[in-house]
């Protein structure tokens, strides 16, 4: 079975930043813990862009990349504040392989 788990935090100080555990299958998965409330995210990835979606008031969001073909795939998670748009992108966790099968 080819599954793939991966944690990964962001840069800074521990107790402040967010972090995104992964795993691969018939799509890749992140759950993200420790993001400011009301922000977005989303998984990117060679062919893989979005969809966005809110972070909870609890500071966690689940992402799907939705079906993807089997392989090794690079990944990372984008989060934004929704209010400032593109000028708050930042990434939680970068360059992280995956593999989908």
């Amino acid at each position: 079975m080819a599954l793939a788990a991966a944690t990964v935090t962001g840069a800074g100080p521990a107790a402040a930043s967010p972090v995104a555990v992964f795993r691969g299958d018939g799509a890749i998965t992140a759950h993200v813990t420790g993001e400011h409330p009301g922000y977005r995210c989303q998984i990117a990835a060679h062919g893989v862009d979005g969809p966005w979606r809110p972070v909870g008031a609890d500071g966690v969001v689940d992402l799907d990349s939705g079906p993807l073909p089997a392989g090794r795939h690079v990944v990372s998670v984008l989060c934004e504040n929704r209010d400032r748009g593109d000028a708050s992108v930042h990434t939680v966790a970068r360059n992280t392989e995956v593999f989908t099968r």
